[in-house]
């Protein structure tokens, strides 16, 4: 199964290798049981995008 393309997005934009990010996604999934692994992923994606924007 190819690596899910939320996380290599992470990883690439907080300069993180893909197995310590997929890590932190999954302990942020589990911290918040009422989302899945692919909504919490694409809610950190979303706020590292918005992070990197407004650091510019």
């Amino acid at each position: 199964m190819p690596p899910n393309p939320n996380i290599l997005r992470l990883s690439a934009l907080i300069g993180e290798p893909f197995a310590d990010t997929f890590a932190r996604v999954r302990e942020y999934n589990r911290a918040n049981p009422t989302e899945t692994f692919d909504q919490t992923a694409r809610r950190l994606v979303s706020y590292a995008e918005r992070v990197v924007r407004n650091a510019d």
